[in-house]
């Protein structure tokens, strides 16, 4: 018996244009390099598998995750056309182009509301991502922040404890 993973996937469609979608997953790698090189992450370990990515601050793994979904099925809300055959003998045949008719020209419009509402999922989608990424962004420097005012409170009470020290001495 063979195992379907040791049998190789063969495509044999001319239509196939199989550079194209070779030259969309480097450019998709590509924008991904970029985008973790600007956030800071390592995109060659985290492709390895050795790399991790940091947590985000403000947000918790689950809303990223929901943006990614909503962002994966914003293309999904096209109606197809679906009409099933009715046996009427004689009449069958009109009643089925009239069906039809019916159902392109339902399918028609609500195509036309299905794409207006992608066009406003798209922006609310890229809205929350920015400000997802905003807000981050300023956790991170209020982090960053945090830390220095505690080195330097480290200091100056390293500079008080001198200050006494010298003063007992004197």
């Amino acid at each position: 018996m063979t195992n379907a993973q040791d049998t190789p996937i063969e495509i044999n469609d001319e239509k196939l244009d199989i550079e194209g979608i070779l030259q969309a997953i480097r450019i998709q790698i590509l924008q991904r390099r970029e985008k973790a090189s600007t956030e800071g992450i390592d995109f060659d370990a985290l492709a390895r598998g050795t790399g991790s990515i940091p947590d985000a601050v403000r947000f918790p793994p689950s809303l990223h995750e929901s943006m990614f979904q909503a962002e994966m099925l914003r293309d999904k809300t096209q109606v197809s056309l679906f009409v099933t055959a009715r046996p009427m003998p004689i009449i069958g045949g009109l009643i089925q182009r009239l069906r039809t008719g019916l159902h392109q020209i339902a399918v028609f419009y609500v195509n036309i509301a299905a794409q207006r509402q992608i066009a406003f999922n798209v922006e609310v989608a890229r809205s929350l991502t920015q400000l997802v990424s905003t807000l981050e962004a300023e956790q991170k420097s209020e982090s960053a922040a945090d830390a220095t005012i505690a080195q330097m409170r480290e200091e100056i009470d390293y500079l008080k404890r001198r200050v006494e020290e010298l003063e007992h001495q004197s």
